[in-house]
């Protein structure tokens, strides 16, 4: 039992942690369009033309979104135990980094990395902190959805911040969960998650701009039996907006005091 606990502690700090790393998101869940107990009715679209969707918005946010402003929030819950991992405030820049205000149990931190060098400032001092894996591109990783384009419905259109966007959703079981890695979440290679994933629950829905097929939001939700400790409940949620603004500009270090 002990022993179940302790690697159960590491499975839930480990995707903490790479969630973090991948931002791939705060206090608006209604708000967000997050998945609700009545769910929307779902429409029957060629599995090519969902996989072509999603190519084109791919394509396009990986190699235009140069700049672009984000929120999220990770939300993890076993038993009574809750902890949310907050992204307030977030914009990005493909030429020089990205920063973040969050906070993580109430703790409110910032994240920094400018070029090369990345920073952390937990209590009004910054500290440098080696570049976290795969986070130099907030948006990387969601290649993994072309897998199962195939089994992806098609939710009714939806309004993100004015922007009119398609909505696809799949829910994925077992084994499945992984085909969407590293999007989302990340699941942990231990022998233990191992006999989780068979009675694991995914549900993935992505918000895609139909004017400029930018993706505006993303959810992923959840649900892992976990032995000995009752179930992980799991929601990563972000919003992305003002893709390529000329407002958006990141401070230099000297800005803030850091000397390189």
């Amino acid at each position: 039992m002990l022993g179940l606990k302790i690697k159960l502690l590491a499975v839930l700090t480990f995707i903490v942690f790479f969630t973090t790393a991948l931002f791939s998101g705060c206090g608006y869940r209604l708000a967000s369009g997050t998945v609700e107990t009545n769910q929307p009715k779902k429409e029957i679209v060629a599995a090519n033309l969902v996989k072509d969707i999603l190519e084109k918005s791919l394509d396009k946010t990986k190699n235009q979104a140069t700049k672009f402003r984000f929120q999220g929030w990770i939300s993890s819950k076993v038993q009574k135990r809750l902890t949310n991992l907050m992204f307030n405030d977030g914009t990005y820049d493909r030429q020089v980094g990205f920063f973040i205000k969050g906070s993580l149990l109430r703790t409110n931190f910032i994240y920094y990395r400018w070029k090369d060098n990345s920073y952390i400032n937990g209590g009004n001092k910054w500290r440098r902190v080696s570049s976290l894996p795969n986070a130099n591109e907030p948006l990387r990783g969601f290649e993994g959805l072309l897998v199962v384009a195939d089994r992806m419905n098609k939710l009714p259109d939806q309004k993100i911040l004015s922007q009119e966007c398609s909505v696809f959703q799949v829910e994925l079981n077992g084994d499945d969960i992984r085909k969407v890695i590293p999007t989302g979440i990340s699941i942990p290679n231990y022998e233990v998650t191992k006999t989780f994933l068979p009675t694991s629950k995914l549900i993935y829905t992505i918000w895609i701009g139909k004017k400029d097929s930018y993706i505006y939001q993303y959810e992923t939700v959840l649900t892992m039996p976990v032995p000995g400790a009752g179930m992980l409940d799991q929601t990563t949620f972000f919003r992305f907006w003002d893709y390529n603004s000329r407002n958006i500009n990141i401070p230099n270090p000297e800005r803030f005091g850091i000397i390189l």
